[in-house]
């Protein structure tokens, strides 16, 4: 989902780690993907290192990513 509060392209992203982590929510500069690319997709997330609230949105673990692969 968009996020029209920042000021830089973002969006929101809920990701389930699992049973053990549960689900947790993000956002994101996601600039390489369509947003109907994203669901579904295996993410690497750096979870356990606290909330920060980002324009009103609780962001509660860092996702990580890279470009297209050429």
């Amino acid at each position: 989902m968009n996020f029209p509060k920042r000021a830089s392209p973002q969006r929101k992203l809920t990701v389930d780690f699992g049973s053990e982590v549960g689900t947790l929510h993000t956002s994101a500069q996601v600039t390489n993907y369509r947003e109907d690319e994203l669901v579904g997709r295996l993410v690497v997330g750096a979870v356990n290192l606290g909330t920060k609230r980002i324009a009103g949105f609780v962001s509660e673990f860092l996702v990580l990513g890279r470009g297209r692969p050429d």
